[in-house]
């Protein structure tokens, strides 16, 4: 966790997110502050790994040729119907009248609309990691369509140093870089825009030549030539699967990608073929330009957050005083029973494969990003190929056992 809470993209990365969602688990670091958990409890640690890592809260997914219900009655006779830790817990409770909610997994609560206009956060760095940050909420996970669609705009945008809104960016003079990523595995998928090497306080700036960039565009329509390309490229990426991983694993994390959120959506992320024919006829409308202009020009749920670089002395300095208000917030939220700490009623946030098309692809753990637009060399993970979409590095797990059957003629969905 230090050397992840040394990395300035991902200290950026969480401070969007902080931003973004405020009042859920996804503002807190799902690993822990390493300065927060010396004050986890040996009782706290037992009642978080209690609720969350039994059972009842699984998703399972059998993959391939086989016996299917063979295969289901061996993990229930040799697993699922075994007493656990947490079952026994909650036996108990009923037993003793009390409310068994209180044994059940931390919710993950959809985020009303906030806008944080600016954000600095400070970070012992050198001058040239300087960032910037603009996250746009793209709507919910279960709208596929709307994800998909606004994944494949962004890469159209930004994708590339030819890229009309990445190049006016570039031509501004604001930063070194302009990278990008869409999360979409999150209860509310958004996008991250992120210059790097920023000039000091151009964080407003940024944010009014993209606006302006998008605006023209959305006057003057969005290059169907590059939308089309990109269209294309994701499909057969999606068809062949060579992402270095073992087919079941990422259909599996494709899966979980909706799933988490709906138990009746298990194998919605896998159908996207009707997504990107109905896309495809949306070339010929205002669809994308309408897509942009919501996004960007109208959206109420953003957030413009500045990383700023400053000496040892300085940042270990404010470190300290961001942990003093951290942990009084921190406290509050225990007592309301909101708290998504690793100490406590600890939640996990959902997070993601990240993807850059032509950076590479990888079934990552918490804290691994592929971002559009960087240099391979500093990108410098996974694959030949990209997909298209992110999926979860390390789910948010709701209540309640989850199997599925996933079979491989789902490939060609």
């Amino acid at each position: 966790m230090k050397g992840a809470l040394s990395d300035p993209m991902s200290v950026l990365d969480d401070a969007v997110n902080a931003a973004l969602y405020p009042d859920t688990a996804y503002a807190h670091e799902s690993g822990g502050d390493p300065r927060a958990i010396p004050a986890l409890t040996y009782e706290q640690f037992l009642d978080t790994h209690a609720r969350h890592y039994n059972p009842s809260n699984s998703y399972i997914t059998l993959y391939g040729d086989l016996d299917v219900d063979r295969a289901l009655t061996f993990l229930d006779e040799r697993y699922l119907s075994q007493s656990s830790a947490a079952s026994r817990r909650m036996d108990a409770a009923v037993a003793a009248g009390e409310d068994p909610s209180a044994l059940a997994p931390n919710p993950l609560d959809v985020q009303a609309p906030v806008a944080c206009e600016y954000k600095c956060v400070e970070m012992a760095t050198t001058p040239e990691n300087a960032l910037v940050g603009l996250g746009l909420v793209l709507g919910s996970a279960l709208d596929r369509k709307r994800t998909i669609a606004a994944d494949i705009l962004f890469e159209a945008l930004l994708g590339s140093n030819e890229a009309p809104v990445k190049k006016a960016i570039l031509a501004a003079g604001l930063g070194g870089n302009v990278v990008s990523y869409t999360a979409a595995e999150c209860l509310q998928p958004y996008e991250l825009i992120m210059l790097q090497n920023a000039q000091p306080g151009v964080a407003r700036e940024l944010r009014r030549v993209f606006q302006d960039a998008c605006r023209d565009l959305c006057e003057h329509g969005v290059p169907r030539e590059r939308l089309e390309a990109i269209i294309s490229s994701n499909e057969y990426d999606l068809r062949q699967r060579d992402y270095g991983i073992a087919d079941g694993v990422a259909i599996a994390c494709d899966a979980l990608s909706t799933w988490l959120y709906d138990d009746d959506a298990a194998t919605l992320a896998l159908k996207y073929g009707p997504v990107y024919e109905e896309l495809r006829g949306e070339l010929d409308g205002s669809y994308f330009e309408d897509l942009l202009r919501e996004l960007v020009l109208e959206n109420d749920h953003m957030a413009l957050v500045e990383l700023a670089p400053v000496d040892a002395a300085e940042g270990a300095e404010g470190a300290e005083a961001a942990r003093a208000g951290s942990q009084a917030r921190c406290h509050d939220r225990c007592r309301a029973g909101r708290c998504g700490r690793a100490h406590g009623r600890a939640a996990h946030r959902a997070g993601g494969r990240g993807h850059a098309r032509g950076q590479g692809h990888v079934a990552a753990p918490a804290r691994v990003r592929h971002w559009r637009g960087a240099p391979r060399a500093a990108a410098g993970r996974g694959h030949d190929r990209a997909h298209p979409l992110s999926a979860p590095r390390h789910p948010h797990q709701p209540p309640g056992l989850r199997h599925a059957v996933l079979r491989p003629e789902l490939r060609r969905v």
